[in-house]
């Protein structure tokens, strides 16, 4: 989940031409998690609300250079998170246990989002 959030942290910095901490592999506590998630909640929201056709350049943790749309950076995040929550329940239930539920429609209405 650090990761997930971490590297939401990281095209959220290419987005307002910031500087990106590479490190997205750290990990963070379950009240760091919370705060970030919170704070996301907002940047989502503001760029919900702007341009999602302004085109964004970056460069990649490989050292490419790109240009993308605000809007294809955004389905990418939701993309990369249910791809690592897919993971963790995969790895969950390989050691015999049952996964918390990571539908997003559950997370909403549990969240009132």
């Amino acid at each position: 989940m650090s990761h997930i959030l971490l590297g939401e942290d990281a095209w959220f910095a290419r987005i307002a031409a910031g500087v990106v901490d590479p490190r997205v592999w750290s990990l963070l506590t379950f009240d760091q998690m919370r705060e970030r998630l919170a704070q996301h909640r907002d940047v989502y929201d503001s760029l919900l609300r702007s341009d999602l056709s302004r085109v964004v350049g970056y460069v990649r943790f490989t050292g490419e250079k790109y240009r993308s749309p605000i809007s294809d950076i955004l389905v990418h995040l939701s993309h990369h998170g249910a791809h690592h929550r897919g993971q963790m329940a995969t790895h969950i239930s390989a050691q015999g246990e049952t996964p918390i539920n990571t539908d997003f429609m559950q997370f909403c209405l549990v969240n009132r989002l």
